[in-house]
């Protein structure tokens, strides 16, 4: 039994690779179990890119999961299920709490802790450190290291709140405390029990997790793991603080040492043959970031474009003008498109908002809070606008909405109607519209009449189509109430 770590650039085929490795094996021991381990965000992908590169694109002995799958797993078989996990904003409430109890002990951060983006602030550090099973006591013990005052002033502070916080949780728990959970009862549980282990997709392991692969290699026949780190980069270096494959050499060091825990020896492989690549982005990623930098690249770039816009709206346009150009003239689909953002609560309104407006599908790989989801926005909108009287701001936000009965080229005609028109609110949406739009300078009172009364009554056509169900609703409500 042994470790192997499939090394190689970004790109390479590792992981495409080590996938036609898993399904060759599974096909050819079809009694043995095969577990892929993925960060949560590709465990589907990575369960789509199997069966389509199964030759019967069935997965009877093929499993792709994460670390938090795996722990539900364990807790169904033993029944461990009982703890509240908390959501983001009761942990960010019961944290308020628990800073309010000790507020007047803290010695450093008694003033900040009134301010919520202090809270908003501990509630990731203490994140970080459940992820890495630190816990208060670690703090208090650092607080009595021979360290600056003031530094050790501030963990006895973090060391109070942290203690306050888990008593206020009692039963509670957060969703970071899965997977110490997790690696606590995995002795007593059947999970993980494989015959070949695979590990791909990872950047690199938490505390926690490193724990949780010790006792998952030690149950493996076989493991594999792929890491990003180029063949004239070599893995046995010292990990210095800073390089640009410095987190990589890490977790190879690291995955070294759960293998010898596990009484494994480790084997490093690199792809056998590297898919051809763009020379422009192959030299692009062999001197990027480089210490120091090396030769410019000779001539001109075609493939790759470098454009400075203004402001990120400016990005966002650009970037959606693009991908129309990409689609129609190199007949591009939508899927093999892809936008790096380096903020994505910066950037994802923006480019929604273009891409929506030039009809072009996209996936935002991030959670969106519930109340965001075109429906759940739809029933609340439409209940305030009942409440509110049918106010003309409401009922814009209604029309608005993705699921709206009207396009948006009728929302806007008849948002300007509305305007021009004078109608606010209420009753002017509950009777026939009567109001003609205003004269404009210049404009000939003839042809004003006609083109008044015409667009009068198209306007009239779509109140009976956004209004009606809100009136509707309007009716039931008042009927439930009496």
């Amino acid at each position: 039994m042994s470790l192997e770590i499939i090394l190689g650039n970004a790109g390479a085929g590792k992981s495409t690779a080590l996938l036609k490795d898993v399904i060759r094996h599974a096909a050819a021991h079809p009694d043995m179990n095969h577990l892929v381990l993925v960060p949560e965000q590709f465990c589907l992908s990575t369960q789509q890119k199997l069966a389509e590169m199964h030759p019967d694109h069935v997965l009877l002995n093929i499993e792709a999961l994460s670390f938090d799958r795996l722990a539900a797993r364990a807790f169904r078989e033993l029944r461990a299920e009982s703890a509240v996990i908390l959501s983001d904003t009761a942990k960010i409430l019961f944290l308020t709490m628990a800073v309010r109890d000790v507020r007047n002990r803290l010695e450093v951060y008694e003033k900040q802790a009134r301010y919520p983006a202090f809270v908003q602030r501990l509630s990731s550090l203490i994140a970080e450190w459940t992820m890495n099973d630190i816990g208060p006591e670690r703090l208090r013990e650092l607080s009595e290291e021979d360290l600056p005052h003031l530094l050790r002033l501030k963990l006895n502070d973090l060391a109070l709140i942290y203690e306050a916080f888990r008593k206020r949780l009692g039963d509670r728990q957060t969703a970071e405390e899965m997977l110490p959970r997790f690696s606590r009862i995995l002795p007593r549980s059947t999970v993980g029990r494989t015959d070949c282990l695979y590990l791909d997709g990872y950047t690199g392991f938490t505390a926690v997790q490193y724990r949780i692969l010790e006792e998952l290699f030690r149950r493996a026949g076989q493991i594999r793991a792929v890491v990003t780190l180029p063949p004239e980069e070599d893995p046995d270096a010292p990990v210095r603080e800073g390089e640009l494959f410095a987190l990589s050499r890490g977790t190879i060091r690291r995955l070294r040492q759960c293998a010898e825990t596990a009484g494994l020896r480790t084997v490093i492989r690199y792809p056998e043959q590297e898919y051809p690549r763009d020379p422009e982005l192959t030299f692009l990623r062999e001197h990027l970031f480089r210490q120091p930098p090396e030769k410019p690249w000779p001539g001109r770039p075609e493939r790759i474009r470098m454009t400075a816009c203004a402001a990120p709206e400016e990005e966002a346009a650009l970037a959606a003008r693009l991908i129309r150009h990409l689609a129609a003239a190199e007949h591009l689909r939508w899927r093999d498109i892809a936008v790096t953002v380096s903020d994505l609560s910066l950037y994802a309104p923006l480019l929604k908002r273009e891409l929506s407006e030039r009809q072009i599908p996209f996936f935002t790989d991030r959670r969106e809070p519930l109340q965001q989801h075109p429906l759940i926005r739809l029933v609340l909108d439409a209940l305030e606008t009942v409440r509110d009287g049918l106010p003309r701001e409401g009922m814009l936000r209604l029309l608005k909405n993705p699921l709206s009965p009207l396009t948006r080229e009728e929302c806007d005609r008849f948002e300007n109607y509305l305007l021009a028109a004078g109608i606010r609110r209420g009753k002017a949406f509950a009777e026939p519209f009567y109001r003609l739009r205003k004269k404009r300078a210049g404009e000939d009172p003839h042809v004003y009449e006609e083109s008044a009364l015409s667009e009068r009554e198209e306007m009239e056509a779509l109140r009976l189509k956004a209004a009606g169900p809100v009136l509707a609703l309007k009716e039931a409500l008042h009927r439930g109430t009496t």
